[in-house]
C-alpha cells in the first residue's frame, strides 16, 4: 500500500481519485488538536447511533454497530407525583390519589418501587384500630375509588395496627410510619398511574394517610 500528498490532503498512491483530506475548521483559533495514534492497529468507523445505543464489537475482523445498551441499567429515578392527606372508612381497596403518573422510557421494561407514608387509624369504639395498605396500577390518580389496574405489592401482608388509649378523650388511636416495596413488569413508552391504595381493619372507624415518601426506578432487563 502507498499513499501520495495532494494538495488536498493524502491519496492512494496508484488511483489518485481515492483522497483522504483534513478538515480542522471546527478547531478554535489559536488552539492545537493533537490526534495520537496508539501502539496498534487502529479502524476508525462512521455513524451516531441513536440516544441510548453504543458501539458493539461484533467479533475480529467485523465492523461494529451500534445497538441498544445491555438491560440493567438505571434509567429514571422519580419522586412522587401527586401527594396529598387521604382519609378512608372503607372496609374495601379504596385509592387515595396518592403516588407517581409517569411515562415509562423508550427502553424500560421494569420498575422497582420504594414507598414510605405516615398513617393514622381510629377506632371509637375501643377495639383494635388498624388498617391495610397496597400499592397499585390504577388506571387514574383520581382518589375514593376502588382499585381497577394490577395490585403490584400485596397489602394483605401489611397489616398495621394496635392500641394506644388515651383517657381524656377516649379516643383510640394508632400511628405508624410505614413502607412498601415491589418490582413489576412494566411496557415502554406507557403511562402509568401508581397509587397507594388503603383500607380500613375490621374494628376501625377510618384510616388516614399522608405524607407520602418514596421513589420509582426504571430500567431494563
Amino acid at each position: 500500500m502507498s499513499v501520495k500528498f495532494t494538495s488536498k490532503g493524502l491519496a492512494d498512491g496508484t488511483d489518485s481519485t481515492k483522497e483522504l483530506e483534513f478538515n480542522v475548521a471546527g478547531v478554535t483559533t489559536g488552539t492545537t488538536r493533537t490526534i495520537t495514534i496508539p501502539d496498534g492497529d487502529t479502524k476508525l468507523y462512521t455513524g451516531d447511533g441513536t440516544t441510548g445505543q453504543v458501539l458493539t464489537s461484533n467479533g475480529a475482523g467485523t465492523t461494529p454497530t451500534f445497538q441498544a445498551a445491555a438491560g440493567g441499567n438505571l434509567k429514571i429515578i422519580t419522586e412522587p407525583t401527586h401527594n396529598a392527606a387521604y382519609t378512608s372508612s372503607s372496609g374495601n381497596w379504596t385509592t387515595t390519589g396518592t403516588g407517581w403518573s409517569f411515562t415509562t422510557g423508550a427502553e424500560t421494561n421494569r420498575i422497582a418501587i420504594n414507598l414510605t407514608y405516615y398513617a393514622m387509624t381510629y377506632d371509637s369504639n375501643g377495639g383494635a384500630p388498624g388498617g391495610f395498605a397496597s400499592i397499585w396500577a390504577h388506571t387514574s390518580m383520581t382518589s375514593g375509588e376502588t382499585p381497577s389496574g394490577t395490585e403490584i405489592v400485596a397489602g394483605s401482608a401489611d397489616w398495621f395496627g394496635g392500641y394506644n388509649y388515651d383517657g381524656s378523650t377516649a379516643r383510640h388511636d394508632s400511628y405508624y410510619d410505614n413502607s412498601l416495596h415491589g418490582v413489576a413488569t412494566v411496557t415502554a413508552n406507557t403511562t402509568y398511574y401508581i397509587q397507594l391504595v388503603t383500607k380500613k381493619g375490621q374494628y376501625g372507624d377510618y384510616v388516614k394517610t399522608n405524607r407520602l415518601r418514596g421513589y420509582i426506578m426504571e430500567y431494563s432487563q
